[in-house]
This record gives structure tokens, sequence and C-alpha cells, in this order.
């Protein structure tokens, strides 16, 4: 009996120990210097501080790389995990290409007023760094060169900036507050993808292009202006902005593209610019507390996705810009669903039709969504039949392992008590077999 408390207790102590054993294994040695690059070298002291120093720009070779590239993740020697502030002396033009990405316990970087360039990837994934200030004379930001930056709050881009490139700032999660120059001509694709904390940014009056996922799940920006001067809106630009409750569209929009503002939730009103010809696919999709839309005269092609919503939340008004004449001319475009097949069979609800000669259509069809009927109710799958398949969906919903949206919610909540239950999927179940119909 003593051995074996003698053994737990032995065991209880290695295992202790073992936490600040692997500390200490995934640390590099201090001091330690070396090459930086090429161009470059470095010291990194024993409170963590790594000053890097040379002239022109940051460039690596197959003999001289960026330290960071030289290890694995878990290295003893792997120097990124034991730097803590970095300085970078004058002299320096660009910092080079994935130069500090992955230096994860840096929390600050001190850039001199030499560095007209930021590489891509240059601070990816530097998850602790708060504190960034750019140098006025920076004109160039390469692709992701700060993605997953998770700690930086507030960010103020120089005035050289003309282009935000690809994932600038993606998946940086705590941002909050973007100054964007004044003379911005494009925000690339993804460049604040999931910034979900940026609660505002002002689109300078300069800028033309607003790329794919730009603004993608920035679920905290409540209000967007977008300027006269931007012609170019990307696909999902501002999907999934679900605080978003004001949104003002400028004339230099021609086509409003698909899944634009998909899933903006707080939306209650929409005007569509009088540039504007053609809506794309799910444009407004699930804008649910959508009520009203302006359409202008110039628009002749709508997507029958573009303002899709389920029924009972559908929108009631719509006012059009142009006659009765050209609202019958729109051509309404039925893409090829993604989805479910049942889902192509639209449900055509009343809304009111306001035209811009003073009177309006009480009865007049508007797309707004598909809608449970006696042929789908049940059939979670859309395979066209009630079968046990769908019954295992229900029962997988009612306890949580399957997620339903609210119309395959509406077809499985066959005791309209408005939750997905195991009744619910009892229900189906006697209608697969033939013992009850939905």
């Amino acid at each position: 009996m003593k051995k074996t408390i003698c053994f737990l207790l032995s065991l209880i102590l290695i295992c202790g120990l073992l936490p600040s054993a692997v500390a200490a294994s995934n640390a590099a040695a201090l001091p330690v210097s070396g090459r930086f690059g090429v161009n470059h070298t470095f010291t990194l002291d024993e409170n963590g501080v790594m000053t890097v120093e040379g002239e022109g720009p940051m460039v690596e070779s197959e003999e001289a790389r960026f330290p960071g590239k030289e290890y694995t993740y878990g290295d003893p020697a792997d120097i990124r995990r034991s730097v803590l502030r970095v300085a970078i002396l004058p002299g320096t033009t660009a910092v080079g290409d994935g130069a500090f990405a992955f230096f994860t316990e840096m929390s600050e970087i001190v850039l001199p007023d030499t560095v007209t360039a930021i590489g891509a990837n240059a601070f990816r994934y530097c998850v602790s760094l708060k504190e960034l200030s750019l140098p006025e004379g920076l004109t160039e930001l390469g692709e992701g060169a700060f993605t997953q930056c998770m700690e930086i709050v507030s960010v103020r881009l120089p005035e050289g900036i003309r282009e935000l490139p690809a994932k600038l700032f993606q998946s940086c999660y705590s941002l909050e507050e973007v100054s964007l120059p004044a003379g911005l001509v494009a925000i690339g694709d993804s460049a604040f993808d999931e910034c979900v904390k940026l609660n505002g940014v002002a689109l300078p009056e300069s800028l033309q292009r607003i790329g794919s996922s730009a603004f993608h799940k920035c679920r905290a920006l409540t209000a967007v202006s977008v300027p006269d001067s931007v012609t170019e809106l990307g696909g999902n630009a501002f999907s999934c902005c679900s605080s978003l409750s004001e949104l003002s569209l400028g004339e230099g929009l021609t086509a409003i593209p698909d899944r634009a503002f998909l899933h903006c939730r707080s939306l209650t009103e929409i005007s569509v610019p009088d540039s504007v010809s053609e809506i794309g696919p799910y444009a407004f999709c699930g804008c649910e507390n959508v009520s009203s839309v302006y359409l202008p005269a110039s628009v002749v092609r709508i997507s029958k996705s573009a303002f899709y919503t389920y029924p009972e939340i559908c929108l009631t008004t719509v006012r059009f810009g142009g006659s009765e004449e050209q609202w019958n001319a729109i051509e309404w475009i039925l893409e090829a669903p993604s989805v479910s097949a049942d889902r192509v069979n639209r449900a055509e609800l009343k809304a009111e039709i306001l035209f811009d000669e003073a009177h309006s259509a009480e009865n007049l069809m508007f797309d707004c969504g598909p809608a449970v009927t006696p042929e789908n109710l049940g059939d979670l799958d859309a395979d066209g039949s009630v079968t046990a398949s769908d019954a295992r969906l229900t029962l997988r919903a009612s306890v949580s392992l399957e997620h339903f949206g609210l119309f395959r919610t509406q077809k499985a909540d066959l005791d309209l008590d408005g939750s997905v239950t195991a009744a619910d999927a009892r229900g189906i179940l006697r209608t697969a077999v033939g013992l009850t119909d939905a």
C-alpha cells in the first residue's frame, strides 16, 4: 500500500513539473543574435526585445532566411515564441513577406519612418500584437499583412496608401476602429472579413472598388454609406453584418451583386439607387426585418432570390420609381438553385406595389421565398417524399444535433408549437410508414 502511495505521489510531482519543462523546451536560450535575411541582422536580449538593423528592403535567400522560417512549431531553438517586442532601426525600407509571421508572443512592433512597404503575411498570426503604429511614409501593403492579429483594437492607415490588399485585416477579432486614408481607391477581397467588433468605418469619397467579402461578418457594424465614387461592389461585400441598420448606396453603382447584403437582419428598409439596372442572386436574402424597398425605374433585371426571406416576415411594400408598364417589363431571373430542389417553387405573396405615377396595385405578386405546403410538409431532405430519413433528421434537430433554418423548422413542426421536438419526429415517422398523413 505504501509503495502504491509513494508511486502516485511521485507521478503527481512529475506531472506537475511537466508544463514548466515543456515551456522551457519551447523557449530559445537568450540572448541570441544572427542574420535576418540578406541585408539585416538581429539581436534578441534577455527581456525578449528583438532589434533588427540593416539597410534597404528585408529580403531572404536560401542561404539567408528570416529567423522565424528556420523552425517548425515547438522546436526548442525557435526564437519566435521568445520575442515580446520588435524594434526595427532606421534604414530599413521594406518589411519582407512573412518576416514576422507567427511571432505569437510579440505585443508591440516599432517601425521606422524609412519603411515604405510591408510585404504579404509580414505579421500574420501575431496573435498578441496590440500596438500598431504605421509610418507616415508607408505606401504599399501586401496581402494578408496583418491577418489574424487578434488583439489589435484600432488602426490608422497613412495617407499614402491607395489600395488595401486582400485579407489585410482578416480575422482581426478585436479590431473596433479603422481610419482610412482620404485618397483610398480600392478595398481588396476579404480585407476586413470577420472583424466582428468593427463598429464603424468611413468610406472616403475617392473609393472606387469594394471587393468580395470585404466586410463579411463585421457583426458590430451599424451604419454604411457607400459614396457615389464606388462603381464596383463585390459579392458578399457586407454579408452577415447582422447589426447593420443604416445603409446608403451611392449613385455610382450599376448593379447589386450576389449576396452583397445577405443576412443583414437589422435593416428595416432598402433604397436602391437610380443608377442600378440589375440586382443579383440573394443580394438582400435573409434581411428578415425589411418591410419596405424602393426600386428605381432603371432596374431591368432582378434575381427572384434577391429578396428571399420567409413568408410571415416578407416585404409588405415595394415602391417603384417607374410606371406599371415598366414594372411588368422587368426580367425576373430564376438562377439554378444551390440548395434543395423544393426552393425553386417560390411562394408568391401579395405585396403593395406603389408606382411613381401616384397609383398603386394592391394585388400584384412579389416573390418572397418558399412556403410550407401539404406536399412538402415533413419532407426535410426535399426528395419529394416523407421517409424515415426525414424522421431521423427531425429527431437530430430536436436534440440540437442538426440545425434547421426557419423554413425547415416550419416543415418539421407538425404540431405547430413553434419548435422541433421528438413528437414531431414521431409524427413524421408515422407518416413515412403510412399510419397517418402529415
